[in-house]
């Protein structure tokens, strides 16, 4: 069997090939956007049931800081718009 190499159906191939797979990247590539809250408590342990809720809401811990007296501490929480 003797077939010829066609050298532009091979680039062809390679460009739409290529061109496919750059276009669902950068379809699947949009950045999530985020909306943030805070969750403060004054007592010696956090109302869990309060944390709870959150979570059901789709809130996810983000950060955990102390108060401004150094006693309160407070939860950042985030979650995908």
């Amino acid at each position: 069997m003797n077939r010829k190499f066609d050298i532009r159906s091979l680039l062809v191939g390679a460009v739409l090939g290529a061109a496919i797979v750059f276009t669902v990247a950068a379809a699947n590539n949009k950045q999530p956007a985020w909306e943030y809250t805070a969750y403060y408590y004054s007592t010696p342990r956090p109302d869990l049931e309060a944390i709870k809720k959150l979570g059901n809401d789709g809130w996810e811990l983000a950060s955990y800081f102390d108060g401004p007296d150094g006693k309160n501490p407070g939860f950042i929480f985030m979650r995908e718009r």
